[in-house]
């Protein structure tokens, strides 16, 4: 059988803390689908030691860009579609975890299996260390639970920027104007060419949840400023309908968590409505915002 060929986008901006331990991960994986064509790091304006570690590992496949000055999560990826050659791209962020050592064979199946332009990666939680995190962790199952089971996974919801994988013929002809919902603007250009979207639960990457509430904070003020982005060529009657979701299994999976976890599920009601209401007088850059510290401290053996 012909293997599939793979590139890795990764973008990264000050990522001292994981990146080399998620490039070890993956030169660890199995290959009895895969190619591994080329692993692409671009370190897009890092200050701290990101790129400096990069340059002392030793990989043909490795790539590494340096940035000097910082363009944003958009003008980087559109870097990574440019140089990438596979017929399959998985973008990865540097702050997560790959706990299994057939991540890239899942993906390859789930190609063969069934072609795809776009595919969704599940992304799950590490376990939590405190209060906030374990509020967090809650309110993600709760989310997962209900777009997992929205359209079977096809929604924009599932398209999650930590975890994607594009065929080559849908990488090479995207172009990302804006870095804020990069991740939704990927689903539904898709969606709106008619393009093949699909979601797997096979394959999974980890992440940490925000340990601090002002991390919280800027992840929320960066997904829900994001819903109300426009793009050129999407009307905002269409990106409105891809974000709709049923009111009754909203409703039912929320009154199932408020009866099991009252205090948990209350205290994340109150959270979201405070940093709803305050969302709109907060200015936000489109391509370039505060990143969290918190969750690139990944707190499990990366090794194993």
């Amino acid at each position: 059988m012909n293997k599939i060929t793979i590139s890795i986008g990764i973008p990264a901006y000050n990522e001292e803390k994981n990146i080399v331990n998620l490039l070890t991960l993956i030169r660890q994986q199995n290959s009895h689908q895969v190619e591994l064509e080329k692993i692409i790091v671009v370190s897009d304006g890092s200050t701290d030691k990101t790129a400096i570690l990069l340059r002392k590992i030793k990989d043909k496949k490795l790539l590494t860009i340096e940035n000097k000055k910082r363009i944003g999560k958009a003008g980087v990826l559109n870097k990574i579609f440019k140089l990438a050659q596979s017929k399959l791209l998985l973008i990865l962020d540097a702050d997560v975890v790959i706990k299994d050592h057939n991540f890239l064979e899942k993906i390859v199946r789930e190609y063969l299996r069934e072609n795809f332009d776009l595919l969704g990666i599940r992304v799950l939680e590490l376990p939590p260390h405190n209060f906030l995190q374990r509020m967090l962790k809650l309110s993600m199952d709760m989310k997962r639970e209900m777009y997992e089971d929205l359209n079977n996974g096809d929604n924009v919801y599932s398209c999650h920027g930590r975890a994607r994988a594009f065929f080559k013929q849908y990488y090479k002809s995207l172009v990302i104007k804006q870095s804020m919902n990069e991740d939704a603007f990927s689903y539904l250009w898709c969606k709106k060419k008619n393009l093949i979207y699909r979601y797997t639960k096979k394959a999974a990457v980890y992440y940490q949840l925000p340990a601090t509430l002002s991390d919280h904070i800027k992840q929320s003020r960066r997904f829900f400023s994001s819903q109300s982005v426009e793009h050129k060529g999407l009307s905002l009657q269409f990106i409105n309908k891809q974000y709709q979701i049923p009111g009754k299994k909203f409703a039912a999976i929320m009154l199932q968590k408020m009866l099991t976890s009252p205090l948990l599920t209350f205290s994340y009601l109150v959270l979201v409505v405070t940093i709803r209401i305050y969302n709109g007088v907060w200015k936000f850059n489109l391509d370039k915002w505060q990143t969290s510290v918190s969750t690139k401290k990944l707190t499990v053996n990366l090794t194993v």
